[in-house]
């Protein structure tokens, strides 16, 4: 079945901006060089840096903080943002795309008479441009295991992940989530690949290097303090899942 635009929500570090965003767009590629050689008849290309970038279009709800037109404001020219698109929240295996390390590289307001005032920037192109499995934002009051999805391969060459903490329930002090992966649906025999620690709502980012599980998923193991917390977050597994 295909997916709706309404089963798609984006996050900008801290903010879910799904309920103020009505359009977003990823434009991926890949810079050609030209590689002309005297024994050739035709041309020759090699693929070049890859590069991405995500037009955001949306809705003046205020100037507060945690609105959508002040926060790409105060973004603008930053290099410090991480944006997550996630595609098929509804759905078995949710898919997202991450642009980290980005910054607002456009802002427009538009105010039409007797319409809306809207918004439509984008996030600068970023060479940290990553695909992977994600758990949709996520109601965390206890530690354990949050669902696990299957990359459909076992990587090799490590991987990225980016957690989004949206909100926190009370003060939290070094709370933990670990990234897991497993050769097993079932999760038998998890391995720990990165931990993620904060300590205030926003975006974290973890590497690791070598094997990375087929399956895999975030595992809270500390709340640190607090009552609970609000997540969402990608897990990618570089040449598995992009």
């Amino acid at each position: 079945m295909p997916v709706k635009g309404s089963d798609v929500r984006i996050f900008v570090d801290e903010f879910d901006f799904s309920g103020s965003s009505s359009s977003v767009e990823i434009s991926a590629a890949v810079g050609v060089l030209d590689y002309p050689v005297l024994n050739s008849a035709t041309e020759v290309t090699e693929p070049g840096t890859s590069m991405a970038s995500i037009s955001h279009n949306g809705y003046m709800t205020g100037a507060a903080a945690g609105s959508l037109e002040p926060e790409m404001y105060d973004r603008l020219g930053t290099g410090d943002a991480d944006v997550s698109v996630i595609l098929g929240v509804s759905a078995t295996i949710s898919i997202g795309y991450v642009v980290a390390d980005t910054y607002a590289d456009s802002l427009n307001v538009n105010m039409p008479v007797k319409e809306l005032i809207t918004i439509t920037g984008k996030w600068a192109a970023s060479d940290v441009f990553r695909r992977g499995v994600a758990l949709p934002l996520t109601a965390v009051t206890a530690t354990g295991a949050q669902t696990g999805y299957d990359s459909t391969a076992t990587g090799a060459d490590g991987g990225f992940a980016v957690l989004h903490i949206t909100s926190i329930t009370g003060t939290a002090t070094s709370a933990t989530v670990t990234v897991q992966g497993a050769a097993a649906s079932n999760f038998a025999s998890p391995s720990t690949l990165a931990t993620l620690t904060f300590s205030a709502v926003g975006s974290q980012q973890a590497t690791w290097s070598g094997a990375t599980g087929r399956y895999l998923r975030f595992n809270v193991t500390s709340l640190g303090g607090a009552t609970g917390f609000s997540i969402a977050g990608v897990i990618c597994s570089t040449g598995v899942t992009g």
